[in-house]
């Protein structure tokens, strides 16, 4: 997961400093890997019905909650979906390198009023923004011997998307907020020592 979150915010900070740093994209907002809360629903008749919200948790357990904020012309998340693994013996020596495929998606909640631009024109702006490899400094500092980040697909219907995203929620979004997600796939391969060296630390 460390790399993961290492990752998605190189792959933030690319968005913010290319493609994404346009005067009418700001104000913007960039979140890390979120996960899923539970919290109660404000103003429900039922007390004990839940609601579940991406957020940001920290390693202190401090929670952000993520929401469709009117005064932002865009927000950026990621959300883990599914790892594999796979052992590679090099033909030298005895290490082990573990290869590493995970999939993400990166929702984007984007205020059509302010951006000036609708969802289907912010798409290909966000994706062909997304960085395909990391840099050598990240990559030696992660002790990563690849990484390819691979764009695979977009959900552009904002009502499937919110539903997935917000799935206990009445749809809240305004005529000015939209929402879609890009599916990606980051692929790594490291040495299998450097997960020992990262759970000793």
């Amino acid at each position: 997961m460390t790399f993961l979150n290492q990752i998605t915010a190189f792959i933030n900070d690319e968005l913010k400093a290319g493609s994404l740093n346009k005067k009418k994209l700001q104000p913007a907002k960039f979140y890390g890997l979120s996960s899923v809360i539970n919290r109660s629903t404000k103003g429900s008749k039922d007390p004990g019905k839940l609601e579940q919200l991406p957020a940001i948790v920290s390693n202190e357990g401090q929670i952000t909650v993520i929401t469709p904020d009117s005064k932002l012309s865009l927000q950026v998340y990621h959300k883990l979906l599914t790892k594999t693994y796979g052992l590679e013996k090099k033909s030298f020596g005895d290490q082990h390198f573990i290869k590493s495929t995970s999939e993400l998606s990166m929702v984007v909640i984007a205020n059509s009023k302010l951006t000036g631009s609708a969802s289907f024109v912010l798409e290909p702006v966000v994706l062909f923004g997304m960085p395909q490899k990391l840099s050598d400094v990240l990559m030696a500092e992660l002790k990563i011997s690849k990484c390819l980040i691979t764009p695979l697909a977009s959900n552009m219907d904002p009502m499937q998307v919110f539903k997935q995203e917000f799935p206990q929620s009445d749809y809240f979004l305004t005529q000015e907020l939209t929402m879609f997600l890009i599916r990606y796939r980051i692929e790594t391969t490291f040495a299998q020592s450097c997960v020992d060296s990262c759970l000793c630390d």
